[in-house]
């Protein structure tokens, strides 16, 4: 290598959280609200990873970048889901121009991993080998091809999910033998710890969620008392027992 790179924990801990994160993101599973819950805890790993990494070059600055709007766009869904909006824009072109901007999101910053990853062997002086990390990107698209064209059934299901096991354990592959090599970083400069971050998260997410249950949960009313008299006009052909 022509910049050396000592042994260290920093490397290995963020890219770890940045592969678990994109793994949780890319796995849909809709029941027991984990289409919910996975993608917002995969979000949050991804940026507290980045957060780390962004300092390395530009490309995991653009990662760290891409990490925060998805997390903004993931915690707007959530509070949204809370109230009647979503419900009001059903169907609408604003809805729709909205529902892309995530995998849009999610595979730019890919992109950008992997050319972080290529860029990282390069500054080492070592020949970028990040076909891995390239084998995502690929995964990806074809996963929103599939969603595009509304494939389904089970070998489609067995396919995805194998396709996922298969480049998220080559990946862990490829930042294990980094790690080994010797790949270091420092860490970037933050004012807040990653705990702190996560209880401002946590609060940001709850504190906006109820207020989404309690001010925008209920369709505006404008009451007013009707009184309805009945009249029949002609009585005498009414049940005797009425």
């Amino acid at each position: 290598m022509n910049k050396k790179y000592e042994l260290s924990n920093s490397w290995y801990d963020a890219s770890i959280l940045v592969l678990l994160g994109m793994a949780l993101g890319a796995l849909t599973l809709n029941f027991w609200g984990l289409d919910y819950i996975l993608p917002t805890v995969g979000a949050v790993l991804s940026f507290l990873g980045f957060r780390r990494l962004r300092g390395e070059n530009l490309w995991f600055t653009g990662c760290y970048i891409l990490a925060i709007l998805r997390l903004v766009y993931i915690f707007g869904f959530l509070i949204a889901n809370t109230t009647i909006l979503l419900s009001l824009l059903q169907g609408s072109p604003m809805l729709s121009a909205l529902m892309p901007v995530n995998p849009a999101l999610s595979f730019a910053m890919y992109c950008c991993f992997w050319m972080a990853l290529r860029t990282m062997q390069s500054d080492a002086g070592e020949e970028p080998h990040a076909a891995e990390a390239f084998a995502l990107i690929v995964w990806y698209a074809a996963l929103c091809l599939i969603a595009l064209l509304k494939l389904q059934g089970l070998i489609i299901v067995v396919i995805i999910l194998a396709g996922l096991f298969l480049v998220f354990y080559r990946l862990y592959r490829l930042l294990l033998e980094m790690n080994e090599d010797g790949y270091e970083i420092s860490p970037a400069a933050a004012k807040l710890s990653d705990r702190t971050l996560l209880g401002v998260l946590a609060a940001v997410l709850l504190t906006g969620c109820a207020c989404g249950f309690l001010f925008g949960g209920r369709y505006p009313m404008d009451y007013h008392e009707v009184k309805s008299v009945l009249q029949f006009k002609d009585s005498e052909k009414l049940p005797r027992d009425f």
